[in-house]
C-alpha cells in the first residue's frame, strides 16, 4: 500500500499522556538506575529494568514501587550477561538474551534461574526476540563480511534464515542506515530498512502479506546534530581532526526513518527524524492495521537512536514505555497512557 505524504486526519488520532516515573529515589542506591540496558513489561504491568552498575534486574510494579531486585554479572549459567536485551515472554518468564555467548537464558518473574538455550547464530546479535511460536528474530551485524542481516531462527535453534539483508562499509555515511523490526500479533512482524520508507509485514511462515509505503521528503540533517556529531570525538582522540573526518562522511538528511514499534492490535508506530515546530518533539507516523497513514503524534520523550538498539519503546495494555534521561542526565523510564481520539476524528 502507497500512502499519501499527507495523513488521513489532520486532528490527532493519538495523544501521549504521561502516568508513571521511574527516576532516581533518595530512599538508597538499590533503587537508583546508573543506565537502562534494557526493560521489559510483564501481564500485571510489573517492570523489568535490566541495570548495568551493578549489573542487576531491578522489578517495579505498575505504580512505580519497587518489588525486588536480582541477579549477578558472571559467565556462570544463572548469571546475567551484561550485552543483551530481557524480554517477558509468552511462557511467563523472563528471556535474558547472551549475544556475546550465543544463548537465552530463562528467569522467572520472581528471580528463579530457571534454564538456558545455545544458539550460536545468535552470537552478536542485536536486538533478539522471541515470540510465542517460539521463532527467534535476531538483527546481526557483520563487520567482517560488511553486511548487516535479519534472522529468524525455529527449535531447535541451530540454524538460522535470512530475511533481509544491507551491504554495509568500514566507514559508512552518517547518520547510519539500519535494519529495523517489530513484533505483531499473530506471530507476524514488520521490518523496513531505514534508508526508505517503506515497511514488509510477514507471516510466521516467512511470506510477505503486506507491503506499507508513504511518500516521503527527506528530511535535512539540522545544525544542531551536525554540531553534536563533530564534537563526540572519542577520549584522547583530536577533536578537530575527528570534526574534519566526520565532515566528510555526513549525508545531506536523515534517514527516512529511525524507529518502528507496534502495539497489541497491531498498529504500526514510526518514528521519524521531523519535529513538532512549536515544541521541538519527534513526529511519530501511524498507521493502522490495514497499512492506511492516520495520522502523526509528537512525543516528548526519544531522541535520535544510535549505535547499539536497545528495545527503545514498549506498548503493553495501551501504555507506552520508554527510557528517557532527566535535566540533570540521570537514566529514568517513563510511561505514558495512550489516548485514541476517535470520537473527535475529522477527516
Amino acid at each position: 500500500m502507497l500512502n499519501p505524504e499527507i495523513p488521513m486526519y489532520s486532528s490527532q488520532v493519538v495523544t501521549f499522556e504521561e502516568d508513571l516515573l521511574i527516576d532516581q529515589s533518595p530512599s538508597g542506591e538499590e533503587f537508583n538506575l546508573s543506565s537502562i540496558l534494557s526493560f521489559a513489561v510483564d501481564n500485571q504491568e510489573n517492570i523489568y529494568i535490566k541495570d548495568a552498575k551493578p549489573l542487576r534486574i531491578k522489578v517495579f510494579d505498575r505504580y512505580g514501587k519497587l518489588l525486588k531486585s536480582y541477579g549477578i554479572k558472571g559467565e556462570g549459567p544463572e548469571d546475567l550477561p551484561f550485552s543483551g536485551s530481557i524480554q517477558f515472554v509468552h511462557q511467563n518468564e523472563i528471556m535474558c538474551v547472551d549475544e556475546k555467548k550465543g544463548k537465552l537464558k530463562f528467569f522467572s518473574p520472581e528471580g528463579r534461574y530457571l534454564r538456558y538455550l545455545k544458539c550460536p547464530s545468535l552470537r552478536w546479535g542485536n536486538h533478539t526476540t522471541m515470540t510465542p511460536s517460539n521463532r527467534i528474530y535476531s538483527v546481526k551485524l557483520y563487520p567482517g563480511a560488511n553486511k548487516e542481516q535479519l534472522v529468524s531462527l525455529i527449535p531447535p535453534f541451530e540454524a538460522s534464515e535470512v530475511i533481509a539483508s544491507r551491504p554495509t562499509s568500514i566507514h559508512p555515511p552518517i547518520p547510519l542506515i539500519w535494519i529495523r523490526y517489530a513484533l505483531l500479533p499473530d506471530n507476524h512482524i514488520v521490518w523496513g530498512i531505514t534508508s526508505e520508507y517503506e515497511f514488509y509485514v510477514m507471516d510466521d511462515n516467512g511470506r510477505t502479506v503486506r507491503k506499507i509505503r508513504r511518500k516521503h521528503t527527506p528530511v535535512p540533517l539540522s545544525a544542531e546534530y551536525i554540531s553534536e556529531i563533530k564534537q563526540s570525538a572519542p577520549p584522547g582522540a583530536s577533536k578537530e581532526r575527528y570534526a574534519e573526518r566526520v565532515a566528510k562522511r555526513l549525508s545531506p538528511h536523515f534517514p527516512a526513518f529511525d524507529f518502528i514499534f507496534t502495539d497489541e492490535a497491531g498498529n504500526l508506530f514510526v518514528k521519524t527524524f521531523e519535529t513538532e515546530k512549536e515544541t521541538g518533539r519527534y513526529l511519530i507516523d501511524i498507521f493502522d492495521t490495514q497499512g492506511r497513514f492516520l495520522a502523526r503524534a509528537p512525543l516528548k520523550v526519544g531522541h535520535f537512536v544510535t549505535g547499539e538498539w536497545p528495545n527503545l519503546y514498549m506498548i503493553k495494555k495501551n501504555h507506552l514505555y520508554a527510557p528517557e534521561h532527566d535535566e540533570n542526565g540521570f537514566p529514568v523510564l517513563k510511561r505514558y497512557k495512550i489516548i485514541w481520539n476517535i470520537a473527535s476524528l475529522t477527516p
